[in-house]
């Protein structure tokens, strides 16, 4: 599992990102060399968050990564199917603002602002931003 999504990751930055908006036309070698290089720093930045976040439950973890999906595609998605006057700039602008508003929050909440980093307590008090994130998301939406 691991290894797949390192690859798909390291695959989408060399492909979709180097090759298809930042160096237009690159060469297969420079995707390959782009890729590889996408492998080790994935690899390495999975390593600190493991070791950072070691004494987290697992569990936990994959709640908080439903969340900042979730705070990012859910209000997109819905509004997408029902609302007719979604647009591209209004999808962007609330899937950004979802997600930098979920992450934000589950810094400043109570796992990693007093779990993790140590402090006293927490700035936000809920363990979950998804309630809050989501409905900024729909704001930025609108």
């Amino acid at each position: 599992v691991v290894a797949g999504l390192t690859l798909a990751g390291a695959s989408a930055v060399s492909h979709d990102l180097y090759a298809n908006v930042f160096r237009k036309g690159a060469s297969e070698r420079d995707e390959l060399k782009v890729s590889k290089i996408t492998v080790l720093v994935l690899g390495v930045v999975a390593i600190l968050l493991g070791i950072l976040f070691e004494k987290q439950n697992i569990a936990f973890m994959v709640g908080l990564a439903f969340s900042i999906a979730a705070s990012c595609n859910f209000p997109i998605i819905l509004l997408s199917m029902y609302w007719s006057k979604l647009t591209t700039r209004g999808a962007m602008i609330g899937g950004w603002l979802g997600l930098l508003t979920a992450v934000i929050l589950m810094i400043l909440g109570p796992t990693i602002w007093v779990q993790i980093l140590g402090h006293e307590s927490a700035i936000f008090p809920y363990e979950y931003p998804a309630l809050f994130s989501i409905a900024v998301a729909f704001i930025g939406i609108w």
